[in-house]
């Protein structure tokens, strides 16, 4: 994919996330199956780090402890300012270190594990991760790949993360918001295999890039990275099965021979 092309899909998510944050983060206000079981899965790591946060619910999910947890350190880091400012629910503020960072995930510096991009600490590693809802608004397979190499570093040998994708190519009321891209004044031969335009019709009309994953897809991309994939499973949606969840491990440290 073009540069051109994907800064302005990258662009239309971000306006699209900014002017919709609050009835965005109002359709997700509950904790789906889903991210419960990830959570459960990773609850026993003390810190963690949420990539692609929105307005930080994973955090306020392990604050009321839906899920035993000993996590003392969260950091969400997420690209649209308006999704990271809509308001804490006053019952639960978060405490000293939970935090939320703006950050393009897309940019070298993330991919390099430099910059003032998670909590302004660029050697700042964590034991758990989640990427949730977050490759498919990514544009082209090499800043997908820039993206999970980023997260890739930022865990801990042995560390453990959860990514989910939408699957959504079953259901009749999603196929109906897919848009031909002269919408945006592009060509299906502009874009790449998979890649979609979704409509929105909650507090107005926006529009969203998304590309759409089959599980052979995310876990070439994920083991491509270096990630060790354990387990995969599908939860979610009104018909159970609208999300694809990748549980993935990142190797231990090599031996040394001593």
């Amino acid at each position: 994919m073009q540069d051109e092309t994907a800064n302005q899909l990258r662009r239309l998510n971000r306006e699209f996330y900014d002017q919709y944050a609050q009835h965005f983060a109002e359709s997700r206000s509950s904790f789906p199956d889903g991210i419960l079981r990830s959570l459960q899965w990773l609850s026993d790591a003390p810190s963690f780090l949420d990539v692609g946060c929105g307005d930080g619910r994973v955090g306020r999910a392990l604050l009321r402890q839906r899920v035993p947890n000993t996590v003392t350190r969260y950091v969400g880091v997420d690209f649209s300012r308006e999704l990271l400012e809509q308001p804490t629910e006053a019952e639960n503020p978060f405490p000293a270190g939970f935090e939320l960072e703006l950050c393009d995930l897309v940019s070298t510096e993330w991919a390099a594990g430099k910059g003032e991009v998670v909590n302004r600490a660029a050697d700042e590693q964590f034991e758990a991760a989640v990427c949730l809802a977050v490759l498919f608004h990514i544009p082209g397979e090499a800043r997908r790949r820039r993206v999970v190499d980023g997260l890739y570093q930022r865990l801990v040998p042995s560390g453990r993360a959860v990514f989910s994708v939408w699957q959504f190519l079953h259901v009749p009321r999603i196929q109906r918001k897919i848009l031909d891209w002269s919408e945006l004044g592009l060509q299906a031969s502009d874009l790449e295999p998979g890649d979609l335009l979704l409509d929105w019709w909650r507090g107005g009309r926006g529009l969203r890039y998304v590309h759409h994953f089959d599980e052979a897809e995310i876990t070439r991309l994920l083991e491509s990275s270096g990630f060790l994939v354990e387990d995969t499973f599908r939860s979610d949606g009104a018909t159970g099965d609208m999300s694809l969840f990748v549980k993935v491990r990142k190797p231990s440290a090599p031996s040394t021979g001593l």
